[in-house]
């Protein structure tokens, strides 16, 4: 564990070396410890404006990115890191109506768990993951209008999955069941 041992990330501490500027988005806030004692433990400085320590939607993170992208010069190569929520938080904007139907309405856990929601809760993951999917299409339309396509790498990767019951073991969601289905990373 990164933080345990007080070590930084190398590939952190190399963007660094070669003078990157960095910035960090997240949904979470900046505040948790995975970032301040793992992956920017050796940044002294980066960019947080306008989505600092509280918690965001991922609406609200992707503006301050974009917000971000538009002050940047060609001058000096850029790292951002980016960490949306939504797919795990299934907290879908009221007015935001996914083609996955009849979805659920309520991400109360005590409610959502059940037999009875079961296809509701899966519309509500799809859902989500579609309200995502779009909010990346805004990602790469703003890159493109930027001109920065071309040379720009965006990696998308997961931190854990999801699972509806498919063990039978009524493990739901992430964190409660060594599975394939919460365990494996998408990418």
């Amino acid at each position: 564990n990164f933080d345990v041992e007080g070590a930084s990330s190398i590939f952190i501490d190399e963007l660094l070396r070669q003078d990157y500027s960095l910035s960090a988005f997240t949904s979470y806030g900046l505040n948790q410890d995975i970032y301040k004692k793992s992956i920017f433990r050796t940044v002294r400085s980066i960019n947080k404006k306008k989505n600092g320590q509280s918690e965001k939607s991922d609406s609200q993170t992707l503006t301050a990115w974009s917000d971000w992208l538009n002050t940047q010069k060609n001058e000096r190569q850029w790292f951002s890191y980016l960490n949306l929520n939504l797919p795990a938080t299934l907290d879908i904007p009221a007015n935001y109506q996914g083609p996955f139907q009849p979805e659920l309405t309520s991400n109360s856990p005590f409610a959502t768990f059940t037999p009875e929601n079961h296809d509701k809760l899966v519309n509500r993951y799809k859902n989500a993951l579609r309200y995502t999917d779009e909010a990346l299409q805004t990602l790469f339309v703003n890159l493109q209008e930027k001109g920065l396509e071309e040379n720009t790498i965006v990696m998308i990767t997961s931190d854990h999955g999801m699972e509806f019951n498919e063990t039978n073991s009524n493990s739901w969601g992430f964190g409660s069941n060594y599975s394939t289905y919460q365990m494996q990373v998408p990418l």
